[in-house]
């Protein structure tokens, strides 16, 4: 059976984390604290299950494995591990200057495990708010590790003030951080390698330095002045009433922002399956003769031969898809 699976989200509590997941979504989050919401993830450490219709209660990865190509697409055809992983991310605190491996070095480090290319859409930002994207500079690796040692490395790093609805890539290799008061939804690859370079000598919950991954930092990291730029903020008209804008088009995904301001009539791909979550807005999406209600801070699942179906309302909404 096909049809639009939202998904039960997984959270992650780290120390940067707040409440805004709640405030800004009404996310059920544990003792209202949350860093992160894996909102569509099938990966070991923490995959989400089906919240809706015939498969509720089951694991992403048993939808999948049930489906085949139904759900992926012809594109996809044979796959077997989900590509992506889609978050949330409440930055109430600033969060650790980190970068992530390719898919070369961290199949050889990080015991097969994906490298990380990473989009992030600002949902919300506090005046001032700045994310870092690589360095403001060309540097020398031995800059760089005199940087990290004696404390310094915010000074090379190439700062950009942020507000909603500014979107950027952040390829494998690319040293970064989000800055404090920032709300972001990320696309990325199915990944959970992280290599932290400077974390403001923060101690966790027991007292704790948080471990930081020097040599595996250096060994990655792109050393040259970073040019990264936000996506065109233009948004192009179909003459219905819809307006899209082109996110991030990458080697291992598509997202393209949505804004629906009555009805939009849509259907599934036969190549890929595709995700849609919803930034702002609210509405309902149909399917067939069923309806389900949708707001900002929902995921929806769209299977590949799933067939037509229509949204509903005033909303704004991310349109991704694997590659």
């Amino acid at each position: 059976m096909l049809y639009p699976m939202k998904t039960n989200p997984v959270f992650k509590q780290y120390i940067w984390g707040g409440n805004h997941l709640k405030t800004l979504f009404g996310k059920e989050i544990p003792d209202d604290f949350a860093a992160e919401s894996w909102e569509v993830s099938a990966h070991p450490a923490g995959e989400c299950k089906i919240a809706n219709g015939a498969y509720r209660g089951v694991l992403l990865s048993g939808v999948i494995a049930k489906l085949g190509d139904r759900f992926w697409g012809s594109s996809l055809a044979g796959s077997k591990k989900f590509p992506l992983l889609i978050k949330l991310l409440d930055a109430n605190d600033r969060l650790s200057v980190q970068v992530h491996p390719d898919d070369t070095y961290a199949k050889e480090h990080e015991h097969g495990e994906n490298g990380k290319n990473e989009m992030w859409y600002v949902l919300a930002a506090k005046e001032g708010a700045q994310i870092a994207c690589g360095f403001r500079r060309d540097i020398t690796k031995q800059e760089y590790e005199d940087a990290i040692s004696n404390g310094t490395l915010e000074e090379l790093l190439n700062f950009i003030p942020v507000k909603a609805g500014d979107c950027y890539y952040i390829p494998a290799g690319t040293v970064h951080a989000i800055g404090a008061g920032i709300v972001i939804a990320e696309v990325q690859q199915s990944s959970d390698a992280t290599y932290r370079v400077y974390d403001y000598n923060r101690r966790d919950a027991e007292g704790n330095l948080r471990e930081l991954h020097i040599k595996k930092a250096i060994d990655v990291s792109r050393l040259e002045k970073n040019t990264v730029q936000n996506a065109d903020p233009s948004m192009q008209p179909d003459g219905s009433g819809v307006y899209s804008r082109l996110l991030c088009d990458c080697p291992n995904f598509h997202a393209s922002y949505l804004k629906i301001e009555n009805t939009c009539h849509l259907a599934s791909n036969p190549s890929y399956f595709e995700i849609l979550l919803l930034a702002e807005g609210e509405g309902k999406l149909w399917f067939g003769s069923e309806s389900m209600a949708i707001s900002a801070g929902d995921t929806i699942l769209i299977p590949a031969q799933m067939g037509n179906y229509r949204i509903e309302g005033t909303c704004g909404l991310l349109k991704i898809h694997a590659k």
